[in-house]
């Protein structure tokens, strides 16, 4: 796909906050490979606390988390004036229709499942990226 230079890509700043190891690696290096720049989480509070220090472009938060849940972590980073322009995709393999209503409405840019395929989550994350740009242009 050929990625236009109105929508960042390469070197943009990725947080991804799971609780699972296997899983942060796994995103690791599928994200890497596209050119991104990834720092992890393994809980709310770790997600929380490198958002509010390194600002990333965008985080990648487990919607299952042990202390905060991903739906308290999105509800804090929005309400924090610091983290609230930072999108969020939540990671769930939970199927349920209340969990990604749930997600959405506490401000989640986007949902997406797992297990999850590298050419999608680098379709999805490129193109909350590519909205963030957008917005920021119009602003």
């Amino acid at each position: 796909m050929n990625q236009g230079p109105d929508l960042p890509s390469r070197g943009a700043r990725l947080l991804i906050v799971d609780d699972s190891a296997d899983n942060r690696e796994i995103m690791e290096v599928m994200l890497q490979w596209e050119g991104f720049v990834t720092l992890t989480a393994s809980t709310g509070e770790e997600g929380l606390a490198c958002a509010a220090e390194y600002q990333p472009d965008l985080m990648l938060l487990d919607f299952v988390l042990p202390g905060l849940s991903g739906c308290e972590v999105v509800t804090r980073m929005k309400s924090d004036l610091s983290t609230k322009d930072i999108p969020i995709l939540i990671l769930s393999g939970m199927s349920d229709s209340a969990s990604r209503t749930r997600a959405l409405s506490a401000g989640a840019a986007d949902f997406l499942m797992k297990p999850i395929a590298r050419s999608a989550l680098c379709e999805r994350v490129r193109n909350i990226l590519g909205l963030k740009a957008a917005a920021a242009g119009v602003a």
